[in-house]
């Protein structure tokens, strides 16, 4: 294993564990935290590698997230509509 490298991995249930292998410490993060990582991931100073099940994690959410999203905006969109044509 790359003794640079930093980790994060999933322990479900929307918990993240970040490992870093250089100063051999793990540490527990908050789902946000991790989503912030994924979303900066191609940051040069501190590379920061996922395993799959945590890219599979954070992929799911994020997915729910948008569909939750989309139903909550038509939902939306349908009671507005539905007061217009009264």
């Amino acid at each position: 294993m790359n003794t640079e490298k930093v980790v994060i991995d999933t322990l479900g249930n929307n918990k993240f564990v970040m490992q870093d292998y250089k100063y051999n410490d793990e540490s527990v993060i908050s789902a946000k935290a991790a989503y912030q990582h994924y979303l900066n991931c191609d940051h040069k100073l501190l590379p920061i590698h996922f395993t799959k099940n945590a890219l599979d994690e954070i992929q799911n959410a994020i997915e729910d997230e948008l569909v939750r999203q989309e139903e909550s905006s038509a939902a939306s969109y349908a009671s507005t509509n539905a007061k217009i044509f009264r």
